[in-house]
């Protein structure tokens, strides 16, 4: 049987200049795929720029803000002239808000949806034309766990994840039927900047604060034992390079809840998520 020729395979790849983006953006070009590896500020690409170099690999750096049309549309039109259509997006740019529902204000959830959620179905809605006309392609969203599982102190980041994980279900189906796939990781906590870099709502005289710094000091001190993230990289390869690829893909330690959360009636795993809060917290309430 012949060896499929990755390096055919155009894989457009956004949010590089840290965390999973950059990791993957170098490990997709190591397994010999044609990388466009792009970010929003293009002053931010030293790191990736290192990365590529120790792994005496190369790929295209391109200019890439999600929360802008013209933007997108000019870098589709870039990696089309260089390579030719999409085959393989992996919507990976996004952050995160922290912060009790109560006190995140409506601009930061309007600016976090429009990066992790609208930002993201308007990269997808870019290239499946192509992938439709051409009926083949694929779309590997980095989600989270937390699209699947609330937790409090995080409905800013849960909600926008947990619209993507709606989206992409209906969206999985339409692909199927014009020839494409669409696939979702959902990762745990894992080593990347996503948790250092945070958007912190924090007030002093809030009755919320010892809930919303609690949650915090759970991520942070966790932080150092988390899970690697090239271990996400070599999913989306996995995920790249399978015929038919599966629709979620849950990475992490953390995925065992999804199992309990599917297993134990609603009230006992409600009980186990607020007694896990509570020592965060450090109080009963």
């Amino acid at each position: 049987m012949a060896t499929e020729d990755l390096s055919k395979k155009v894989v457009l790849i956004t949010g590089c200049s840290s965390g999973f983006g950059l990791i993957t953006a170098v490990e997709m070009a190591r397994a010999g795929f044609h990388v466009f590896a792009s970010m929003r500020n293009l002053n931010k690409r030293a790191d990736l720029e290192a990365a590529a170099f120790d792994a005496k690999v190369s790929f295209d750096i391109i200019e890439l803000d999600v929360t802008k049309s013209d933007s997108i549309a000019s870098a589709i039109a870039e990696v089309e002239r260089k390579a030719g259509p999409v085959d393989i997006l992996v919507n990976n740019a996004g952050y995160m808000v922290q912060g009790c529902a109560e006190e995140v204000d409506m601009n930061d959830l309007q600016q976090l949806m429009d990066t992790n959620f609208f930002g993201l179905v308007n990269m997808t809605k870019a290239v499946i034309p192509k992938m439709r006309e051409r009926r083949t392609g694929h779309i590997i969203n980095i989600s989270s766990l937390s699209g699947l599982i609330g937790i409090a102190g995080s409905s800013a980041y849960c909600a926008s994840k947990f619209a993507v994980e709606g989206y992409m279900e209906c969206l999985r189906y339409e692909g199927i039927l014009d020839g494409y796939y669409v696939s979702n990781i959902e990762p745990g906590q894992f080593n990347t900047p996503l948790f250092s870099n945070w958007r912190r709502v924090l007030n002093p005289g809030s009755p919320h604060y010892q809930i919303t710094q609690g949650v915090i000091n759970f991520f942070e001190n966790n932080l150092k034992n988390a899970a690697d993230p090239h271990d996400v990289a070599k999913l989306v390869i996995k995920i790249a390079k399978d015929k038919k690829p599966r629709f979620r893909y849950p990475i992490g330690k953390e995925k065992m809840y999804l199992l309990l959360k599917a297993c134990l009636p609603g009230f006992i795993f409600e009980k186990l998520i607020m007694k896990g809060i509570k020592d965060a917290v450090g109080k009963k309430r």
